[in-house]
């Protein structure tokens, strides 16, 4: 069977194997569906033209809040977890010219463009003529800690995923803009870099390292498993919902100042987190109306994991 057989060929690449089930079980991926009802019966209300892109911004700015206000209190602090002095200062480093045009070239070659039209891949393409004056824009930003608005400004395009198409919950979205991603790239090497360098990760965290996968978990498990095969083996697996968008931001500022982030002038922290407009598209790109100000933004909905460490204005 040529199924099987791509799948043996593959058997050592977790990434690429899950990419064919993907295909084979049509699980998201490019068929999923950008068809957006043209009304929506929502809690008994029906929403229509921009009342929907109303209704996602609600939902999707909210959605984190909400859940976060049923986790019950913990008896303990989590700085109480946090045992004895790291001793570091983290500063961000500058970057030349040359080094934007390397991480250029590690960005996917997508043709998916955020709200101001560019892709990825144009990006890849012009970023040698434009290298000069995005590397002073980047730097400017290392040194205030300000990121410019417009980086922070999400196209939204609701992939209906399963379920009823009444449940904003049951859509998948947001498109940062690629040179968003870009600068992205800059804070997650320096951040991982420091973590990496003054071991300050969890020998337990596999997921979000560089030559870490969460498949090494799985190994680790099953090697803890044959380790005691004569004995009872159970194991409890946890998926968080809404993980990035549940984050306290308190524990996530004080967590911060303990890895030694912040504390240094204009180079600190900034406390207040807060998001842009959304534009939100429809079927085929169509123009359904702007979603607000968000006043509850997940510190990972517009900057990718490692960057929950960077806290911006």
């Amino acid at each position: 069977m040529p199924g099987l057989r791509v799948m043996n060929m593959n058997m050592n690449n977790s990434r690429k194997t899950w990419d064919i089930l993907r295909g084979v079980l049509k699980l998201g991926g490019r068929d999923s569906s950008t068809d957006i009802p043209s009304s929506i019966d929502y809690k008994g209300e029906v929403l229509v033209g921009e009342k929907i892109a109303e209704g996602f911004n609600k939902f999707f700015s909210t959605v984190g809040y909400d859940l976060a206000k049923k986790i019950p209190n913990s008896k303990f602090r989590a700085d109480s977890y946090l045992k004895g002095q790291v001793g570091r200062r983290f500063r961000f480093q500058e970057i030349c010219s040359e080094s934007i045009v390397w991480y250029s070239l590690q960005l996917k070659d997508k043709t998916s463009v955020g709200f101001d039209g560019v892709s990825t891949r144009v990006v890849k393409r012009i970023t040698p003529a434009v290298e000069k004056p995005l590397c002073h824009l980047f730097n400017l930003s290392l040194q205030t800690g300000f990121i410019p608005p417009e980086f922070k400004i999400s196209r939204v395009i609701p992939l209906f995923k399963a379920g009823s198409k009444n449940e904003f919950g049951n859509y998948r979205l947001s498109i940062i803009p690629a040179f968003s991603k870009l600068f992205e790239m800059v804070l997650n090497d320096q951040i991982r870099n420091y973590f990496n360098c003054f071991n300050l990760f969890s020998n337990s965290q596999f997921g979000f390292r560089k030559g870490s996968n969460p498949t090494l978990a799985v190994a680790k498990f099953l090697d803890a498993i044959f380790k005691k095969q004569h004995d009872i083996s159970l194991g409890v697996f946890i998926d968080v919902k809404k993980a990035f968008d549940t984050v306290n931001h308190d524990i996530l500022l004080r967590k911060l100042k303990y890895y030694g982030f912040g504390g240094g002038g204009r180079f600190g922290i900034n406390e207040k987190l807060s998001c842009s407009k959304i534009p939100i598209y429809g079927h085929r790109g169509s123009f359904v109306g702007f979603g607000g100000s968000i006043s509850w933004c997940s510190a990972g909905e517009h900057f990718g994991s490692t960057s929950l460490y960077y806290v911006h204005k």
